[in-house]
């Protein structure tokens, strides 16, 4: 017994130190694989996740996988303390996921379209990656564009409906698979009566104690004869088969004259009773890319702020992949990528607002030197982390996926942004870019207070100190006689303090 007593007293000792010290889920996770397809390699296939969820210890991924020329429908449930595949769930016929909604029981719900059969596929997936599934063929043609959860034990698959006209539809599904109502919405009167060509229903909320639908038009794009078509958000308020209202979302920001109006709708989210839209507009031809933009709805379905999230030329475009909002707090997230024609030049980002449209921060950032890494689904964990999805390729032409968790500011536990660089400056924050260089870091900052910079090297060997009592003014340090290789820049400003990694190719 005394032999034991040791090792009893070490095995409380260790069940201790796990409960102080979990492991660590914040930071890059990278999967080179997936049970179905085998390792990507350079070929064509490879997972896209387009949504993620925690569910307990998972991480659930929906997104598509590419086979040679055909897309799959894909779901894959990783264990998120081992990073661990434990399952993958995929169509075994031509599809695109179109969104997921999870049940309270964990269990998630898919509704997409087989393009082979032409049938809406309603499939329910259980914790344990078994999974059943309904299909509809419904008629006239429906195609699905998004799927949600619009209330409890209420799905929406929102699209269109019909092959001559072209119009608006949702099913409405419960729990099980069964279908409770299809809806079909009338065209909205467009803006100075300019001629519709099509319309698509994209998300449906409970709305007080109606339903409320948020689609797309494509119209003429203004009252130039010769123009061509556009986008123009619209919503639908309605209940059972009656619809009581339905408008063009943003007519009265648009040019009274010319009517011109060229708007994506990317994603809505419910805030209370109120509505988050991000969209990327247009406002005149002269404009060569499209600007992301949050719009605040109210409970009147009246726009209360619209602002856009970037100030940058026209020369970037960006790619507005999930919106968020935190209930609790009322900050709004929003994240994606930016890019160049150059694909060297390739940045992610993440926005926060305050919920009266008020910027809190824009950060940009590339994860691992690799500029081919892109974000494409962003979620908020109970613990208030972020959790990001995205995948990339190697210089080698290997594909993966990956998943990103750090805390609710976008940092890592480190002091860094998201990801490892830092490439522009937001408005609460210095700036050191580009980033890796040639040994040249330039200096931002939107305060004119004093900045204090200390580099150590890897060794944790100090190699510059410098004060810069104007930052306003274009400001510099040189790094071009130090090796290449990676450096630590602890900066200070006023009661702020930041660490940053510097790359010194």
């Amino acid at each position: 017994m005394k032999k034991q007593l040791p090792l009893f007293l070490f095995v409380l000792l260790a069940i201790h130190s796990w409960a102080q010290n979990p492991v660590d889920l914040r930071g890059v996770r990278y999967y080179y694989e997936t049970p179905t397809f085998g390792v990507f390699g350079t070929a064509n296939n490879g997972f896209e996740p387009l949504h993620i969820s925690e569910t307990n210890d998972s991480y659930l991924l929906s997104g598509n996988n590419k086979d040679g020329l055909m897309m799959r429908t894909t779901l894959i449930k990783i264990n998120k303390q081992s990073s661990t595949l434990t399952w993958d769930y995929f169509e075994d016929k031509k599809s695109q996921t179109r969104g997921i909604s999870l049940t309270p029981e964990d269990k998630v719900l898919m509704a997409f379209g087989n393009y082979q059969d032409d049938s809406i596929k309603f499939t329910r997936v259980n914790q344990d990656g078994s999974a059943s599934s309904v299909a509809f063929l419904p008629f006239p043609y429906v195609q699905i564009e998004k799927f949600n959860r619009a209330a409890n034990n209420l799905n929406a698959a929102n699209g269109i409906k019909g092959i001559d006209t072209i119009l608006a539809a949702t099913l409405l599904f419960d729990d099980n698979g069964t279908l409770q109502n299809t809806v079909t919405f009338p065209n909205p009167s467009p803006f100075l009566n300019l001629p519709i060509s099509t319309c698509t229903s994209h998300k449906t909320f409970a709305f007080n104690i109606d339903m409320l639908t948020f689609g797309t038009i494509s119209r003429q794009l203004s009252t130039a004869g010769t123009t061509p078509v556009g986008f123009a958000p619209v919503l639908w308020h309605w209940s059972g088969q009656s619809i009581m209202t339905s408008k063009e979302i943003y007519s009265e920001l648009i040019n009274q004259n010319t009517g011109y109006s060229d708007i994506k709708l990317i994603d809505v989210q419910k805030f209370n009773n109120d509505f988050i839209l991000a969209v990327k507009q247009r406002s005149s031809s002269a404009e060569v890319n499209y600007v992301p933009h949050l719009t605040y709805l109210d409970a009147n379905l009246d726009i209360v702020w619209d602002v856009a999230i970037t100030t940058l030329s026209d020369v970037w475009t960006y790619k507005v992949a999930q919106l968020r909002i935190d209930e609790n707090s009322g900050i709004i997230y929003l994240t994606g990528y930016q890019y160049r024609y150059n694909p060297a030049e390739q940045r992610q980002f993440v926005a926060r607002y305050q919920s009266d449209g008020t910027l809190i921060d824009q950060k940009f950032f590339i994860i691992d030197e690799n500029v081919e890494n892109n974000i494409y689904a962003m979620e908020l964990m109970e613990d208030g982390d972020l959790l990001f999805a995205g995948k990339g390729i190697q210089t080698d032409g290997t594909r993966y996926f990956f998943t990103y968790r750090t805390n609710p500011e976008g940092y890592h536990p480190d002091g860094q942004y998201v990801g490892i660089h830092e490439v522009l400056v937001s408005p609460t924050e210095i700036g050191l870019f580009p980033n890796p260089s040639d040994g040249v870091f330039e200096i931002s900052s939107m305060s004119d207070e004093p900045i204090r910079l200390t580099i150590f090297n890897e060794q944790g060997h100090q190699i510059l100190s410098s004060e810069l009592p104007n930052p306003s003014e274009k400001s510099s340090i040189d790094l071009s006689n130090q090796a290449p290789g990676v450096y630590f820049a602890h900066v200070s400003q006023g009661e702020q303090q930041w660490v940053k990694k510097l790359v010194v190719r």
